[in-house]
């Protein structure tokens, strides 16, 4: 059961025909992507339509990119500590640089500018190598072997400590980027054993919305409903210790970060975390948003049929695109 079909269930009556309408309208814009992929694959072209795709076209680089990459890789050899990152994450952060420059300058023309000015590429190397000595770091400390099996147990646990804590993880096909939706009054930092189960679970749900170069690029947007956080579910240190050590070191383009409802508590929790933020993720930010056509707790569309069943059917989507990342990840090199 797909999120809209939730939301059917789980809105009142009168909001039913607004909700049928948002539906019909999807499935219209469905009826003419797939009118159009038809027509491009006719063509010998491809259009992406999936976070799951392993074609070439999703998994390609520019020259700038790939020499980027290579030159990266080669300092990266000259280093003998540097024996778990793979040529897919290497791009990763390459690309992940390139878009800060484009941001700092303010310019789609910044990636072609990196290519003919030396201090440019110079600073993109050397934050690519701080960038990757701190995963490499984070990898050895919470022990992260970027495999399906690790991921699938560390996740299961972490859902059960935080039930519907991430109530979604999908790539939207019409906005082409991932999104993410979480409850952060779900969160619950006394039934958690050890800080490393919410940081790993952090790093695989990062990386099942980064499958390919494509979704690299597209970002993610954040949607948490914050109505309803409390003390009970903010602990200062942890929450500044799960930002610091993987939602800002992990390479990934944060597109906006939306807190729905935001609790005084929220808003707090926000200010504990704001000294360690990256200037371009703070502009991301935004607190208070609020959802048009709808005034309830955005929980209740997703915790269908039972919260349960919900969380279970979040951890299988998960698992898909981390199947298609590590598929990549094997099959790619420089």
């Amino acid at each position: 059961m797909n999120a809209l079909q939730h939301m059917l269930r789980s809105f009142q009556d009168e909001n039913r025909a607004h909700v049928l309408l948002q539906l019909q309208q999807m499935q219209l814009q469905l009826q003419q992507q797939q009118v159009a992929n038809e027509h491009n694959n006719n063509s010998g072209h491809r259009m992406l339509t999936s976070g799951m795709e392993t074609s070439d076209v999703a998994m390609e680089l520019s020259p700038l990119e790939r020499q980027l990459s290579i030159d990266l890789k080669q300092a990266l050899q000259q280093e003998d500590d540097m024996t778990r990152i793979s040529d897919m994450l290497i791009a990763q952060v390459v690309l992940m640089e390139l878009q800060r420059l484009r941001n700092s300058l303010g310019s789609e023309a910044a990636a072609a500018a990196a290519a003919v000015i030396p201090g440019e590429r110079e600073a993109i190397l050397a934050s690519g190598m701080e960038r990757i000595r701190l995963l490499q770091t984070i990898k050895e400390e919470y022990e992260i072997h970027d495999t399906l099996d690790e991921a699938r147990d560390v996740l299961r646990k972490c859902f059960d400590q935080h039930l519907n804590m991430v109530l979604a993880v999908d790539y939207d096909p019409f906005k082409d980027h991932f999104v993410v939706i979480y409850d952060s009054a779900a969160f619950r930092p006394s039934a958690m054993d050890e800080l490393r189960t919410v940081i790993v679970s952090a790093y695989y749900t990062f990386h099942c919305m980064c499958p390919n170069f494509h979704s690299i690029r597209a970002g993610v947007v954040h949607l948490g409903e914050t109505s309803d956080v409390g003390w009970r579910n903010v602990n200062p240190n942890i929450y500044k210790q799960i930002w610091s050590d993987i939602l800002i070191p992990y390479p990934i383009y944060h597109r906006a970060v939306l807190w729905l409802n935001s609790s005084m508590i929220a808003n707090l929790a926000y200010s504990f975390i704001k000294p360690v933020l990256p200037e371009d993720v703070k502009k991301r930010f935004v607190l208070g948003s609020r959802l048009d056509g709808y005034s309830g707790r955005i929980d209740q569309l997703f915790k269908q049929p039972t919260p349960e069943v919900a969380s279970a059917l979040t951890l299988m989507k998960i698992g898909q695109f981390l199947a298609t990342r590590i598929t990549n990840e094997e099959n790619f090199r420089l």
